[in-house]
């Protein structure tokens, strides 16, 4: 069993509550302004899958660390971390918007598909996810 199959297992057994997420430092909103709850989780080899309950859905390749609870959980280290979401009420592919980060040696590069008024950073030094 890999790692990130060792997560989902985990994870589909305790469901934390959900809370607000952050990626790599990255607040997806501001802290505690949204709430995702997890509804099912999968891996695919050292890919993680969590899925949420309004769509999203939340890539984690090669992850390790798992700190869970019911009311929270992070995951400290990955190489890459993927958020994806619907921007708008079709809820179809073209409404996707996503951020996603890469762990390049000491650093993490990030990219959007949507507008942002500032610049998407990730923090080497930070969990790569957290829900609180």
């Amino acid at each position: 069993m890999t790692e990130a199959q060792a997560i989902a297992a985990h994870l589909n057994e305790t469901l934390p509550r959900g809370g607000a997420l952050c990626v790599w430092g990255q607040w997806f909103g501001r802290p505690l302004d949204n709430v995702h709850q997890i509804v099912s989780c999968e891996a695919d080899n050292n890919l993680l899958k969590v899925h949420f309950e309004k769509g999203e859905t939340l890539f984690v390749w090669s992850p390790s660390g798992l700190e869970a609870s019911k009311h929270a959980f992070q995951i400290a280290r990955a190489t890459k971390v993927r958020w994806e979401w619907f921007t708008g009420a079709r809820r179809s592919a073209s409404d996707r918007g996503y951020w996603e980060f890469k762990k390049e040696g000491d650093a993490i590069v990030a990219s959007t598909n949507v507008q942002r008024s500032t610049p998407l950073r990730g923090r080497v030094e930070a969990p790569c996810i957290e829900i609180a």
